[in-house]
């Protein structure tokens, strides 16, 4: 089984995702990963200057970034996913989609990269956007 554990921090309101959405996400991922036992993803919205420090001072960049994604060595912890809500609500505007589509999108994203896939590589990255896509369709995004 596949738990999400979601801290909003200072989120409010439409801001969030609704439980069922991320009920949904479970489902889907359980069935796409087949990944036996349970698994915990931690969640957290953060803001811009915090995802910015984090960036920097993981990834050497000094700017926000939409989400970033940290694998945890525990067997029943897959890791943690940080989303950058104002980054997330631009996306959403220049993308013309919902911030709760957006939202699902970063938080698929940001599980993939827990489950061993990057985007470096052109290869790679045409794998991991396809069963991000996958993973989306599924979820009715």
């Amino acid at each position: 089984m596949v738990r999400f554990d979601v801290n909003y921090g200072k989120l409010r309101g439409g801001a969030r995702l609704p439980k069922a959405q991320f009920k949904s996400l479970e489902r889907v991922l359980k069935q796409v990963f087949s990944k036996s036992g349970d698994w915990d993803v931690s969640v957290a919205f953060l803001t811009k200057p915090q995802i910015r420090k984090l960036n920097k001072l993981y990834r050497g960049k000094d700017k926000p970034t939409d989400v970033l994604s940290f694998i945890h060595a525990e067997d029943e912890v897959l890791g943690e996913v940080l989303i950058c809500y104002d980054v997330a609500k631009l996306q959403a505007k220049e993308q013309g989609v919902s911030i709760r589509e957006e939202l699902v999108r970063l938080l698929v994203h940001g599980v993939l990269h827990l489950m061993g896939y990057d985007h470096e590589k052109k290869k790679e990255s045409q794998e991991m956007f396809a069963l991000q896509e996958v993973i989306l369709d599924k979820v009715k995004i």
